[in-house]
């Protein structure tokens, strides 16, 4: 890996700057030191030598110019591998580099989410299909289908909406996502709603089986869904909390538009957004109120211990500290 910082922030940074100096690494700042690390299959820290730097200075010139002369790649939201190979001189000897971008076995999605989300999203996804295998001999072929659906949206928020790994899915987190997300953006409704919080209190207990979440963890999360299910199944079927996606592919289902039919979906929105322009309340905008807070934000005057980020924010609004008042 290469990285940037200062020199005197890391273990043998003095020795390290004269090696990237010889190497003619250009600086950007002073806080801006390129450093590289050198890890083994296993992540154990291997000593960096010489030729280390060699290499890494050629592969960065080599990424540079191939992102100078392939922007397209890096711009769109999909391509096919583009494979380049080119010598770089201007480092002692000369050093044959290979870059392919995107690289076929790569474990997101390319253009469309980041690499630390595609890979987070990766891994709840095995657990999905894990706990889907693990719980084929209990629930029928339409419950697995339901079950994969519901663990499907969940994975969705917790990876692009909270920004939190598997193994840190907290209580809160879940509340959060019963009372305030899936009513916005969850996509099944009717008598399918109920089944839900079954499905995901099963998620959650095979997790915790399984080693993939603390067992206090899951159980505690699981009690959590259980008081939440009222809330839950109240909000998620309140037409004022939908947001606006949702409240329009409501509004087709309820004129009777098949959402599968492109066509038929298509026809319904030219016509809608005509009668929306004569009659704005057939969009009614959810109350986003509670997710405002008041308009003044809450410091922390340095007395007692500091506000948990993950807790609900010491102003009142019900979202979570780190999203809501806390410095950034």
């Amino acid at each position: 890996s290469i990285n940037f910082d200062h020199p005197n922030d890391i273990r043998g940074g003095r020795k390290l700057r004269k090696q990237a100096r010889a190497q003619g690494w250009e600086l950007a700042g002073p806080r801006a030191f390129p450093w590289i690390q050198h890890l083994a299959a296993d992540g154990i820290s291997l000593p960096i030598e010489s030729d280390d730097y060699r290499r890494a200075t050629a592969s960065l010139r080599a990424i540079t110019a191939f992102m100078e002369g392939h922007r397209s790649l890096f711009e769109g939201e999909g391509s096919d591998p583009v494979r380049e190979t080119m010598t770089v001189r201007d480092v002692p000897g000369e050093v044959v580099v290979t870059v392919t971008a995107p690289f076929p076995d790569v474990r997101w999605q390319w253009g469309q989410e980041s690499s630390t989300d595609g890979m987070r999203r990766t891994e709840a996804e095995g657990a999905r299909d894990a706990f889907l295998a693990a719980r084929r001999a209990d629930f029928s072929e339409e419950e697995v289908l339901e079950a994969g659906s519901a663990v499907s949206e969940l994975i969705e928020f917790g990876v692009f909406h909270a920004g939190e790994p598997l193994p840190r899915w907290t209580p809160d987190l879940v509340s959060e996502y019963l009372v305030e997300y899936y009513p916005r953006k969850g996509s099944v409704s009717g008598d399918e709603i109920d089944a839900i919080p079954g499905y995901l209190g099963a998620f959650f207990e095979w997790l915790g089986k399984s080693g993939q979440l603390p067992q206090t963890t899951a159980t505690a999360i699981r009690r959590r869904i259980g008081r939440e299910r009222a809330s839950f199944l109240r909000a998620a079927r309140d037409p004022a909390r939908f947001g606006p996606a949702k409240a329009v592919v409501a509004t087709m289902q309820r004129e009777g538009v098949d959402i599968e039919d492109e066509a038929a979906v298509h026809r319904f929105l030219e016509d809608f957004n005509r009668r929306l322009e004569k009659d704005p309340e057939l969009l009614p905008m959810p109350d986003l109120s509670r997710f405002l807070g008041p308009s003044k934000k809450w410091v922390w005057n340095g007395e007692g211990p500091a506000p948990d980020p993950v807790a609900s924010c010491p102003c009142g609004s019900g979202r979570r500290y780190r999203k809501c008042c806390m410095p950034r």
